[in-house]
């Protein structure tokens, strides 16, 4: 199978403007299928000097973090709403209570 220079000549040019970090999610999410335009990405990628492993690593950190943060966050609106519902129980029973 052959390539067509013309399509070579801008993949390059779009990941010349593309960030490292983007370039390594879509290598990552299998984005980038077709083999000749991987290797070339590949190959920006260790043209910029940037290292895919340790890349990766940070990326999963990251995920993480992004998760355990979102995941804390829904757990304080949980804890914001019961005591809301307990608040407005309170101000209910007691309009009850004095009439």
């Amino acid at each position: 199978m052959t390539v067509d220079p013309q399509d070579v000549t801008t993949f390059k040019a779009i990941l010349a403007r593309t960030p490292v970090e983007v370039i390594i999610k879509r290598l990552d999410d299998n984005v980038i299928l077709r083999s000749w335009k991987r290797q070339l990405a590949e190959a920006e990628v260790e043209r910029r000097g940037y290292n895919l492993a340790t890349a990766n690593a940070q990326s999963k950190s990251s995920s993480t973090r992004r998760h355990k943060l979102a995941n804390l966050k829904a757990w304080f609106i949980t804890a914001l709403l019961i005591a809301a519902a307990l608040a407005l129980a309170a101000v209910l029973s007691m309009d009850l209570v004095g009439h």
